[in-house]
């Protein structure tokens, strides 16, 4: 259902596709930023709750369930935010090397031929899949033929 055969990718327009792409790097660097501050303040108020819960599971050992159930909790959201600013980081080298690429690349009909290409071979390995997955009849393809 991914592979559609036969279908024409639509090419962005290139000198409105770059600036957007420019500015939306831009944003998610400083997004970026705020990520890693987020992450900085929740492990710091993390730290002082935990001391004020292990003040209190001294006083009450029932409160000792509570206090270890609070850390693991709080460890999980920061690894995710950890995480998700990862992936927004190779987001950003994505598209800060598809930036870099196309303003090095030159508007000349070689290289728009080149392009075009390049879009045929994309269709011509599209519409091979689509064929060798009706040719298997629902069988999955291996990772070698993928």
């Amino acid at each position: 259902e991914y592979l559609m055969v036969n279908t024409k990718l639509a090419e962005p327009n290139r000198n409105k596709f770059l600036p957007i792409l420019s500015s939306c790097s831009l944003r998610v660097q400083g997004l970026l930023g705020e990520l890693h501050q987020l992450i900085n303040n929740f492990t710091e108020l993390k730290a002082s709750v935990d001391q004020r819960l292990k003040w209190a599971a001294g006083a009450n050992p029932q409160l000792q369930e509570l206090a270890d159930t609070f850390s693991a909790q709080n460890s999980a959201h920061i690894e995710n935010i950890r995480l998700t600013g990862v992936l927004v980081k190779s987001m950003r080298g994505i598209c800060d090397s598809v930036l870099q690429y196309e303003l090095l690349s030159t508007n000349t009909p070689d290289s728009q031929a080149s392009d075009h290409e390049f879009f045929k071979i994309l269709s011509l390995a599209r519409e091979s899949a689509g064929n060798v997955k009706e040719s298997r009849n629902g069988e999955r393809l291996g990772s070698e033929e993928v």
